[in-house]
């Protein structure tokens, strides 16, 4: 089967790996910036945190697992950071009845005192006098495992092409392939992993694609020596360290 993945950040990555893996003949485009926008920007948490439903919850709460197993199948290639994660707020009755419904659906964190957050994160100039820890957490640095999971699947046959989709092309009202700049690329499938130009591109089409795009901002600091352990979310701030 021939196989589009257009988007190239860490989900178009892991598309790409996954079904190059099954056999697939996998061309990924990549766009004007290999590696994807919202990936280099992206703060990498692995987590199933309190505030959302509970589908949601279970359905993140598999994607932890499924970190493990990719990181397992990659023989160590994949470096992540397991430490967990410290969360704390101002205002923290509210965290605990966070917490309580969370720990209640079975997910491993708990309120520790200012010692134990000291312990967790010795770097911390005031350690809260409660935070909730949560041992099942992580990180990985993006553009890195975007760049891994592409190098895997290009050694399992897949084709990276640097350009960009002007729009998909249709035939008798399916998807056969896309148009760039440099042609026609014809497939049996095209998958979307784009994003914010995944909702223009499926309008093309006549497909709805409801996007929730949110601003953010992402401070990037010089290399510092080790001081972070495992993410660290204060209520101003959420910091964690680049290995």
């Amino acid at each position: 089967m021939r196989i589009i993945v257009v988007g190239s950040g860490m989900i178009g990555a892991s598309v790409a790996y996954h079904v190059a893996v099954r056999g697939a003949e996998v061309t990924v485009v990549t766009g004007e910036r290999p590696g994807g926008i919202a990936t280099a920007a992206s703060f990498a948490w692995i987590n199933a945190a309190p505030g959302n439903s509970r589908p949601y919850f279970e359905f993140r709460l598999k994607a932890i697992l499924d970190w493990h197993r990719l990181q397992h199948e990659l023989d160590g290639s994949l470096e992540m950071n397991w430490n967990g994660s410290l969360w704390w707020e101002d205002d923290m009755e509210a965290v605990e009845e966070k917490t309580w419904a969370s720990t209640s659906w079975g997910y491993p964190m708990r309120v520790v005192s200012r010692a134990e957050a000291r312990e967790q994160e010795p770097s911390l100039r005031q350690p809260p006098d409660q935070s909730v820890y949560s041992a099942i957490e992580g990180s990985v640095p993006p553009l890195q495992t975007a760049q891994l999971l592409l190098d895997r699947a290009t050694a399992r046959g897949a084709v990276i092409h640097i350009d960009t989709v002007l729009a998909l092309t249709v035939d008798r009202g399916r998807v056969t392939g896309v148009r760039t700049p440099s042609g026609l690329i014809q497939a049996d499938q095209v998958i979307l992993a784009a994003g914010e130009a995944s909702e223009a591109l499926s309008a093309d089409v006549g497909v709805v694609l409801p996007m929730a795009n949110l601003g953010g901002f992402l401070a990037q600091s010089v290399p510092r020596p080790p001081l972070l352990h495992g993410i660290v979310l204060a209520p101003r701030a959420h910091m964690r360290q680049c290995v």
